[in-house]
């Protein structure tokens, strides 16, 4: 083996995982498997798609070899790169299309921009990370992806559950030791132990309480991992359901590649020696009862004048049904209220723009909103000039002054202002695409 696995950690799947401690020993230098995750809001070109192998337990899930980080579908947030077991998650949720969601440990997103994907504007996606810097990686994900029926918070959980509604299903994507990823991070191995393992089931258990109170009865709760340990996974599960006669093992049928045999039913493993993609684990929990959710009044404000201008000038359409919120200059539609302050909430609802002095600045947020009204410029995804936007480049267009979503198949990549037939590109610098 030219990585070198923890001898600890061998030892224990030896007999735990006879299967995948053979697999490793045969194949532990094959390169991780790659996904692509199209985004239901924003359909891909079929012919995109014919050449992708489809991942069996995911719908909208595709293998893919190429690197397609700097694809103009992925700036334009109609796919999503996510490892391949990841993706079965949320299939196992079953999310509808009105459901209240909570993903706790949400980012970078994968989990969250998924359950997005499936969610309608009369659902509501609450996502969190404790960590400041990841989550506002996480609020970018969602905005490319075109999602803005939720918000983003960060900080300890535990302060804001005061301030959450009740929710039809959560997820609880919980850190942990990682064992599931040594094939694709070194780093993980690199920082295991068995004292790790022990650490992370600590603070799975300290997570799973904060949030059970938060969902409502009959609703499910679905947790999952990226590490093989019992502790981490089916223990922690069964020493839960001990803890609370009001929660059960929520029925799900999986696919044949799922192993349910090392977890006696509680939940299900993904073994990287028994199928095409890392190791996970999960398995939903359900609430007792049925679950009625609270009716929620929204608050609806005017419209600023100088958006209603902006609105009025490029015929921008902004759905009914909300309220605007104005951050010193930055300006916010939301379609439900909550009352939490600027240091735990990055991302209240769709960041509209900025209002200046000199009149309003659409944000690339708006650029990529799902199902709104926007003025744009249509382009095929293989026109030169795309690849020059991206890059940050200024070039001639044929449209009257004014403000343009440049497009792509329909799709929003970002801003272009048009000025004397000069479009000056407003894509974000650290988006652009510095090399072929």
């Amino acid at each position: 083996m030219n990585k070198r696995l923890p001898p600890l950690f061998l030892q224990r799947i030896r007999h735990e995982l006879p299967s995948l401690y053979e697999h490793y020993l045969q194949r532990s230098d094959r390169p991780p498997w790659k996904g692509l995750r199209t985004n239901p809001q924003k359909p891909l070109p079929p012919s995109f798609l014919t050449s992708l192998k489809p991942i069996p337990w995911s719908p909208v899930g595709f293998y893919v070899e190429e690197k397609l980080g700097h694809h103009p579908f992925h700036h334009a947030g109609m796919f999503y790169l996510q490892e391949p077991s990841a993706m079965a998650v949320v299939e196992t949720m079953h999310i509808q299309p009105e459901d209240w969601v909570l993903d706790v440990a949400a980012a970078p997103g994968g989990k969250s921009t998924h359950i997005a994907g499936y969610l309608s504007s009369h659902g509501f996606l609450w996502s969190h990370d404790k960590d400041r810097q990841r989550a506002t990686q996480l609020m970018f994900n969602l905005e490319r992806m075109g999602f803005y029926h939720g918000l983003v918070t960060t900080g300890d959980i535990d302060a804001l559950i005061g301030s959450m509604p009740s929710f039809h299903k959560i997820l609880l994507d919980a850190p942990c030791s990682g064992e599931g990823m040594f094939l694709k991070e070194e780093k993980a191995m690199d920082q295991w132990s068995p004292e790790l393992v022990l650490a992370c089931a600590r603070v799975q258990k300290e997570l799973l309480e904060n949030v059970a109170p938060l969902l409502l009865e009959g609703g499910e709760l679905t947790y999952s991992t990226c590490t093989f340990s019992r502790e981490e996974n089916e223990l922690q599960i069964l020493d839960f359901l001990k803890r609370h006669h009001d929660f059960e093992l929520a029925p799900r049928t999986y696919p044949d590649a799922f192993d349910t045999t090392s977890t006696q039913g509680v939940g299900a493993r993904l073994l990287p020696s028994e199928l095409e993609g890392e190791g996970h684990y999960v398995v939903t929990l359900r609430k007792k009862g049925t679950a009625i959710l609270p009716v929620r009044k929204i608050a609806h404000s005017s419209i600023p004048p100088t958006f209603q201008q902006f609105m009025k000038t490029h015929r921008v359409g902004i759905p009914e049904g909300g309220h605007y919120i104005q951050l010193q200059e930055r300006l916010y539609w939301a379609h439900h209220t909550f009352n939490l302050s600027p240091r735990q909430c990055l991302n209240p609802g769709l960041y509209v723009g900025n209002i200046k002095e000199y009149g309003f600045i659409p944000s690339h947020a708006l650029s990529h909103a799902n199902h709104l009204e926007l003025p744009r410029v249509e382009l095929s995804w293989d026109d030169p000039r795309v690849k020059r936007y991206l890059k940050g480049e200024t070039f001639s267009f044929d449209q009257k002054d004014g403000w343009y979503v440049f497009s792509v198949e329909g799709q929003g990549l970002g801003w272009i202002k048009m000025v004397k037939g000069l479009a000056k590109n407003h894509f974000p610098k650290g988006l652009r695409i510095l090399h072929d």
